[in-house]
């Protein structure tokens, strides 16, 4: 039997958390919504949500609602065809993972509160609650979120946009953005919030596609707009949604704006040669080992991940 959240009370963690993206009052649970005075958030099927266009009233935008349409399609599958189903071959994302995963195994320790923003299907859930992390995730998407509950079981999550987190300010002891900010048009904002909502001193673990990398040069000028004349042609949408490339200098110079200082920089996946070539196998294991071959090569690398600590 199918459980029903309408009504059910938030945790009393997230209604500590939360506070208005508004006026950053405290908000209390009236039934089905979020409220103080003269405001109104609902709260549906267990989340809150601060983006009404997420659940298909009210207004986002462009951006918000490509990602919004793209997950509403493919929240349930998400994580099996991206993270559940990883070959050990080297794919991109398992080395991502692998990377992140050590990160988390050396900083979280039981008891720390973790954001996961840009969550998806509360993709870092079970790892977070398996090193005893409370973990509260937020992302565009409202069926991403209930994918995730659906994996992870009890889940502390909010729809809501990272240039504008409904979060109290310095509370967390982690919070990471993994695979999220290339895809946020006000990146600069987004970390602005992302450090804001940490304590003094802890990690923000965050990952940027690499402007410096030929491996996203190729991608951005052939293969992406390739790929939506090939979606036009068959009737579907063309649209996709758009990707900031940054440096590491331009992460860094952000980060210090904010507060924050990077301190480990991790250079991922290949760099030089784009889909579909980076789909074989030995076309992989050659980039691999391009990887070692001196600092140029290493800082080619189509991704990178920055481990920052806020310092005021």
């Amino acid at each position: 039997m199918a459980t029903s959240w309408t009504g059910r009370p938030l945790s009393p963690l997230l209604l500590d958390l939360i506070r208005s993206p508004e006026t950053g009052a405290r908000l209390k649970q009236d039934g089905d919504a979020l409220v103080a005075t003269g405001e109104r958030f609902p709260v549906a099927q267990g989340f809150p949500v601060f983006i009404p266009g997420a659940i298909g009233k009210g207004q986002t935008s462009p951006a918000e609602t490509q990602i919004i349409d793209a997950f509403a399609l493919r929240g349930r599958s998400y994580f099996d065809d991206n993270y559940g189903r990883l070959t050990a071959d080297g794919s991109d994302r398992r080395q991502r993972q692998a990377v992140v995963s050590r990160l988390l195994e050396t900083t979280i320790k039981p008891g720390h509160l973790v954001l996961e923003a840009g969550a998806g299907p509360a993709v870092l859930g079970e790892e977070v609650q398996r090193l005893g992390g409370r973990h509260v995730a937020v992302d565009l998407s409202h069926q991403n979120l209930l994918a995730g509950r659906d994996r992870v079981g009890e889940l502390d999550g909010i729809v809501a946009n990272l240039v504008n987190l409904p979060l109290a300010s310095g509370r967390f002891d982690l919070v990471t953005a993994i695979g999220c900010l290339e895809y946020v048009p006000q990146m600069r904002r987004a970390i602005n919030e992302l450090v804001r909502v940490s304590a003094i001193g802890a990690p923000l673990i965050a990952s940027f596609a690499n402007r410096n990398s030929p491996r996203r040069w190729w991608d951005e000028l052939l293969v992406i707009p390739v790929s939506r004349v090939k979606r036009r042609a068959g009737g579907g949408d063309d649209s996709g949604y758009g990707r900031s490339l940054v440096t590491e200098s331009a992460v860094a110079s952000m980060m210090a704006r904010s507060g924050a200082k990077p301190c480990q920089v991790h250079w991922l996946n290949g760099g030089f040669l784009g889909y579909p070539l980076s789909e074989m196998s030995r076309i992989r294991t050659f980039e691999r080992w391009l990887h070692t071959q001196g600092e140029f090569f290493r800082k080619a690398a189509s991704e990178f991940v920055v481990v920052a600590r806020r310092v005021r």
